[in-house]
C-alpha cells in the first residue's frame, strides 16, 4: 500500500499548497486612489421587512454623494415594498426607484437588465435587499478597480438560533472561501450577488443577461462564466470594509430549495469551472475521510493527512473567523464539514428534481 500513501501525501501537499495561498495575500486598505462612479443595483420582490434595514445600511455609506447612486428597482412586488421604498428614500438625491413593469428578459435578470440601462456610472455593484453593506464597501471596491473589471467580495451570514440556520452560515463560508481560492488560483467558479461589481462597458460587452438565458436563475454566476470566457480581468477584495452582510433564518427545507437552485446553474458553468470544483470536493472527501483507511493499511500514517487538512482548515477559519462570525460555530466546525460532504450528492440529486424561480 506504499503507492496508497504516496497518493495520499501528495494529495495533502496539494491542499496545503492551496490554502497556504490565503496566507500570502496582502490585503489593501489603501483608499487614497481616485473614487470611481459607481450605479449601486438592487432588484427586490416583496422584500417589505428588509428594505428597511437595506436602506439605513445604504444611508451610512460613506462615499462622495455626487461619485454614486443607488437604483432600487421592484420586480412586481405584491407586498408593500415599493410604497416603503419610495417613503425611506423620498429625501435622499442619489437614490432612485424603478419599476420592472417594463423589462424584457424574464425573472430577476429582467429588473437588473432593465435598471443597469437606466443607471448614469461606469461602474456597476450589486446587493440583495435583505443585505448590510459595510459604511466602507464603496470605498474599497474603488480601491480594487485599479486592478480588474470584474469584483468578487465577501457575503457573510450571520444566522439565528436554528441549527439549520447555523449550518448555512457556516456552508456560506467555506463556499466564499472556495470562491476566493478559486479566483487566486485562476479558475472563479462562483460569485454572489449581493457583493459583486463589474465595469459597465465589459457588462455590455459580455451582452448583460441576454448572454445567461439558458438558465433564468443564476444571475451572478452566469455573468461570472461570461467573464471568464471573455478572459476579463477578475478580482476578488478580501478585507473587512468590503464585506456585505446578510442575516438568515432558514428550515432544512427551504436551504435544500436555495442550494437545488445555486448547483443547478453550476450545470451551465464552463468546463474548467466543474472540474475544479469536483476535485475540490473529491480532495476534502478524501483528506477528511482517509483515517478510515486504517482499516486497510495499517498504519497511523493514514491519519496524518486528516490532521494536516485539520490544522489547515482551521488556521483558515480563524483567520476569517471575524468576517464571518464564526466565534459561536467552533464547536461544530467539523461536524459541519462532515455534514457538507454528506449533503453534496443529496444537493446535486435536488438541483434536477427541485424547480426553483426568482424569489424561491
Amino acid at each position: 500500500m506504499f503507492e496508497l500513501q504516496i497518493l495520499l501525501f501528495s494529495l495533502t501537499s496539494i491542499y496545503v499548497g492551496i490554502l497556504s495561498k490565503l496566507f500570502f495575500r496582502s490585503k489593501s486598505k489603501n483608499f487614497e486612489s481616485e473614487n470611481k462612479d459607481f450605479s449601486v443595483i438592487i432588484a427586490f420582490k416583496n422584500e417589505a421587512e428588509n428594505l428597511p434595514i437595506l436602506i439605513d445600511s445604504l444611508k451610512k455609506v460613506e462615499y462622495p454623494n455626487s461619485m454614486f447612486e443607488i437604483i432600487l428597482i421592484d420586480d412586481n412586488s405584491t407586498d408593500s415594498s415599493f410604497k416603503i421604498a419610495t417613503e425611506l428614500i423620498s429625501n435622499k438625491s442619489n437614490f432612485r426607484l424603478l419599476k420592472a413593469n417594463n423589462k424584457v428578459l424574464p425573472r430577476k435578470k429582467g429588473a437588473l437588465q432593465l435598471a443597469i440601462e437606466n443607471s448614469n456610472f461606469s461602474h456597476l455593484v450589486f446587493t440583495d435587499a435583505d443585505s448590510q453593506p459595510n459604511k466602507n464597501w464603496l470605498n474599497s471596491i474603488s480601491n480594487s478597480f485599479n486592478n480588474f473589471d470584474f469584483i468578487i467580495g465577501f457575503a457573510p451570514l450571520f444566522p439565528t438560533s436554528e441549527f439549520s440556520s447555523k449550518y448555512a452560515t457556516y456552508e456560506n463560508y467555506k463556499n466564499n472561501i472556495l470562491n476566493l481560492i478559486s479566483v487566486e488560483i485562476g479558475i472563479p467558479t462562483s460569485a454572489i450577488g449581493r457583493n459583486l461589481a463589474i465595469k459597465k462597458d465589459i457588462f455590455f460587452k459580455l451582452g448583460g443577461y441576454y448572454e445567461t438565458m439558458e438558465k433564468e436563475t443564476g444571475d451572478d454566476d452566469l455573468l461570472l462564466r461570461q467573464a471568464i470566457k471573455n478572459k476579463v480581468k477578475i478580482g476578488f477584495v478580501q478585507n473587512e470594509e468590503s464585506v456585505v452582510n446578510s442575516h438568515v433564518s432558514l428550515s432544512w427545507k427551504e436551504l435544500f430549495v436555495k442550494k437545488a437552485r445555486h448547483v443547478s446553474t453550476s450545470h451551465n458553468y464552463l468546463l474548467k469551472q466543474k472540474l475544479f470544483i469536483l476535485f475540490w470536493h473529491l480532495l476534502n472527501s478524501i483528506l477528511l475521510f482517509s483515517p478510515l483507511l486504517l482499516f486497510v493499511e495499517k498504519s497511523n500514517l493514514v491519519f496524518i493527512p486528516f490532521v494536516i487538512k485539520l490544522i489547515m482548515d482551521r488556521m483558515v477559519y480563524f483567520k476569517y473567523s471575524n468576517i464571518f462570525n464564526l466565534k459561536n460555530t467552533i464547536a461544530t466546525a467539523l461536524f459541519f464539514d462532515f455534514l457538507q460532504i454528506f449533503l453534496l450528492p443529496i444537493n446535486f440529486i435536488n438541483s434536477f428534481l427541485i424547480k426553483t424561480k426568482w424569489k424561491d
